[in-house]
């Protein structure tokens, strides 16, 4: 009779045990994340927070609306640099994700150039640009002339171009 109930009562422990570990486990798999907490963005860029987890749809807030904006959908607009919260709320559930805003640049390393058109002169010049920003990538950066009948230009690398002088004239870059 012991015998049976030590049995019985062991194997309630371990459905019990057994219950405990799968309602943990749902728990675990529907737990409500943003896609990131933190962020860094360059004036006029724009990023789309997501939320997951939920098969409600969100509110988002912004609290500082002078550094971001976000629309319903979760797309954050960087307006100016600064720092700026932003918050979705899903039912009694809030997250956030801390926007930096800063301002991009891209430097080069000549301000003007002069390159001649034919004979034995140097007819290109080399630029290499620098940036800064939130990406800090010159991958960013898009090489083009704005009168490619007088320069054309060449992508070298990432960060360098070849400016070649095809007729006499002025290109502004």
């Amino acid at each position: 009779m012991r015998s049976r109930l030590k049995l019985m009562l062991m194997a309630m422990m371990v459905m019990l045990l057994s219950v405990v570990q799968i309602n943990v486990n749902a728990a675990e798999e529907n737990k409500i994340v943003i896609s990131t907490d933190k962020a860094t963005m360059n004036v006029g860029d724009e990023m789309k927070l997501t939320v997951t987890g939920t098969g409600k749809t969100p509110t988002w807030v912004s609290f500082n609306e002078k550094v971001v904006e976000v629309d319903q959908t979760g797309t954050v607009t960087a307006l100016k640099a600064g720092t700026a919260k932003v918050q979705a709320r899903v039912g009694g559930t809030y997250l956030s994700c801390t926007v930096k805003v800063v301002n991009a640049s891209i430097n080069l390393n000549k301000k003007s150039a002069t390159i001649y058109c034919g004979g034995t002169s140097t007819n290109t010049v080399e630029l290499k640009a620098t940036t800064s920003g939130a990406t800090k990538n010159a991958q960013d950066v898009v090489w083009n002339s704005s009168d490619s009948t007088v320069a054309s230009v060449e992508k070298v690398t990432e960060k360098n171009c070849k400016v070649k002088a095809i007729v006499t004239g002025k290109s502004a870059g």
